[in-house]
């Protein structure tokens, strides 16, 4: 299975994470398993179906329905969760 790791800055903790996510997920799977990853290891509930990871580097929105293997993204590639 390939994989990218990505850094996910989340506005809500005020930190950044890594997570290595298979290339082919969709992208709204991925933030589903983040959500549920940042609530049991922090206590982090945001009950929130809009929320959009958003690469840094050029602001782009990554569509929900899309996977990591439609955008040019690389290993360490640094995203933001909103």
């Amino acid at each position: 299975m390939n994989t990218i790791t990505i850094n996910i800055y989340i506005p809500t903790l005020g930190s950044d994470f890594d997570f290595t996510v298979p290339l082919n997920m969709q992208i709204s799977d991925v933030i589903f398993l983040i959500m549920n990853i940042l609530n049991s290891k922090f206590g982090v509930n945001i009950i929130d179906n809009n929320l959009d990871l958003i690469e840094r580097e050029t602001n782009q929105k990554l569509n929900g329905n899309a996977t990591f293997s439609e955008y040019e993204l690389s290993d360490n590639s640094e995203l933001l969760l909103l």
